[in-house]
């Protein structure tokens, strides 16, 4: 019982660690209307992104059908496995029409909102979910990034 209630306490403080680093990183952008946004595959800049066409283009779709929300109201973020415990991390500019792949992958899931700037990549909850309260790996652990306006995906302290 008291695993429980240290563990309950645990998570809750998490929780709030984490909400107090996405409100250092708002933004208070508008979403832009999005029915127009098209990818620029011609962009050179996009090439490497290219390999993940169809899951952008699914992606910006479902953002347009208000069914996925936008990093900090201008990237469609996709997350595609490519192997075991690794999945890509990819996202597109609505405003500038640039799709990017980051250097970084994620073990397990990304996490963001709509109204922040901040990426969580391997989020604590999705660490628990898989490893539960009895620890993980050391190489399994939460990182955190800022994606700025133009384009750039840099860590936070």
């Amino acid at each position: 019982m008291k695993t429980l209630i240290y563990l309950s306490i645990f998570i809750s403080f998490i929780a709030s660690a984490n909400n107090a680093l996405h409100a250092t990183f708002i933004t208070h952008a508008k979403q832009p209307n999005l029915s127009a946004v098209k990818i620029n595959w011609s962009n050179p800049a996009n090439k490497k992104a290219s390999m993940y066409r169809s899951t952008f283009e699914a992606e910006l779709a479902m953002a347009k059908n208000g069914q996925k929300h936008l990093l900090g109201q201008r990237y469609v973020m996709i997350n595609p496995g490519c192997g075991s415990e690794c999945q890509v991390i990819g996202y597109f500019d609505v405003i500038t029409g640039n799709a990017y792949i980051s250097e970084v992958s994620s073990l397990y899931e990304i996490a963001y909102r709509a109204n922040s700037t901040l990426l969580v990549v391997n989020p604590p909850e999705s660490i628990e979910a898989v490893f539960g309260n009895e620890g993980h790996p050391s190489y399994v652990k939460t990182e955190y990034y800022q994606i700025k306006t133009d384009g750039t995906m840099v860590p936070v302290q």
